[in-house]
């Protein structure tokens, strides 16, 4: 991109930072809610099991995603800074 480019490193850690976290607090609500879904089978209620965990999966997939995203501005910053220097 040429001399003189100011790559806001600062920033894109601090994004992909909070990504990291959103997708642990995913990780650790996908965890519950498959425990959830255990108890509830215990008792009988498969119907409620099957919801849990579909949302454990859906909060599996949310979480992967973020991490993905994560990684994207993470190779972005790399680039940009090669190019930048």
């Amino acid at each position: 991109m040429g001399f003189g480019k100011r790559v806001d490193v600062e920033g894109m850690k601090a994004r992909m930072q909070a990504l990291r976290k959103e997708a642990n607090d995913l990780y650790v609500d996908s965890l519950d809610f498959r425990a959830q879904a255990s108890d509830a089978r215990l008792k009988g209620d498969t119907e409620k099991a099957q919801s849990l965990l579909d949302a454990h999966r859906a909060a599996r997939e949310e979480a992967a995603l973020k991490v993905a995203e994560a990684q994207a501005i993470y190779e972005k910053t790399l680039q940009d800074i090669r190019d930048a220097a």
